[in-house]
């Protein structure tokens, strides 16, 4: 099981993720924890998304790297492979993307997308700012403290784990939900 730091209520969405995948060694099972931490963050944005009388919003899992919210794509791009990166460019010409990659290719796939498609270069984000940026809009929608926000991505990783019959050494030991009110009262 994999154990948060004792500061997580305090620290960034991002630098949450970054100790959790600290602790994964293999490459599938890291690639299968961040797009998990991927999946959740989107989770939660539909969750938290203001909706001011309209539509409920949903996630939709189009591939395993790709989700849509919204006609917005989210795609997860964490290798050179030629397939991956044939369809991240194929959809980006054609829709609004937003890619995600792991930190440390940020400058690589942003040069190497901009070299392809120029101008329809979409947004290419590195994983742990996503994941940060996720975590602070769903606190700021729902006025919740970043502890909740950083619980619920949590639950809902831990959800789609278990939902998917995963390895459950991947499930992130998060304290009871009794847990966290009792600490966001003390505040």
């Amino acid at each position: 099981m994999l154990r948060l730091p004792d500061n997580w209520q305090s620290i960034t969405g991002g630098a949450v993720a970054r100790h959790l995948l600290a602790q994964v060694t293999g490459r599938i099972r890291r690639f299968r924890l961040a797009r998990g931490l991927i999946h959740a963050s989107l989770e939660l944005m539909v969750k938290t998304w203001p909706r001011r009388g309209g539509p409920v919003h949903e996630l939709e899992v189009i591939s395993r790297l790709c989700w849509r919210v919204c006609g917005l794509y989210y795609f997860y791009l964490p290798v050179n492979r030629d397939i991956a990166l044939r369809r991240c460019i194929s959809l980006a010409r054609s829709s609004e993307v937003i890619v995600v990659v792991p930190d440390r290719s940020l400058p690589l796939r942003d040069s190497l997308l901009e070299a392809v498609l120029q101008d329809q270069r979409p947004s290419v984000v590195a994983m742990y700012g996503f994941i940060s940026w996720r975590i602070s809009s769903a606190t700021i929608d729902q006025k919740w403290p970043r502890g909740r926000a950083i619980f619920e991505m949590l639950s809902a990783y831990n959800r789609g784990v278990v939902g998917a019959g995963g390895d459950m050494s991947m499930l992130v030991d998060v304290p009871a939900s009794s847990d966290l009110l009792v600490h966001e009262a003390r505040k």
